[in-house]
């Protein structure tokens, strides 16, 4: 039951784009990086990480001390990609109101190596308990 459970709680709707609550504003939300890099090793995914319980299970390891009480994490991978040098990043978080709405900027590489990658990139905000949806955007 607390394997569903989880599994539940972990799953991060990929939704098309909706637009706001009407009569509600879109807010900016401010937030930090965690980590940003080019080898994750990982599949492509988006997670909304709300406990320490699901950081560990998603990771494997602890997350040293980070406030799941007062923040929340949101991870995105791109997964992988047969050059190196591209920039996958989380370019804005937005409180619509009903959900909020993670912007994800990937800009390929122009002069790169044949390499293969898998960016990613994680941040750390304010907890919310609203639904997660992840927009991405390509820039070539």
């Amino acid at each position: 039951m607390r394997l569903k459970l989880f599994l539940l709680g972990l799953l991060v709707f990929t939704t098309c784009e909706e637009a706001p609550t009407s009569g509600s504003e879109e807010i900016e939300l401010t937030f930090y990086t965690i980590d940003m890099g080019q080898n994750s090793g990982r599949t492509a995914d988006n997670y909304a990480i709300r406990s320490e319980w699901e950081f560990q299970n998603l990771f494997g390891q602890s997350s040293d001390g980070f406030d799941f009480q007062d923040e929340m994490m949101i991870a995105v991978y791109k997964g992988e990609v047969g050059t190196t040098g591209n920039s996958y990043r989380i370019s804005s978080v937005t409180d619509r109101g009903s959900d909020i709405r993670v912007t994800v900027v990937f800009e390929g590489c122009n002069v790169c190596n044949t390499a293969t990658s898998t960016p990613y990139h994680i941040i750390g905000l304010d907890r919310s308990n609203k639904q997660v949806n992840f927009r991405e955007m390509e820039i070539n």
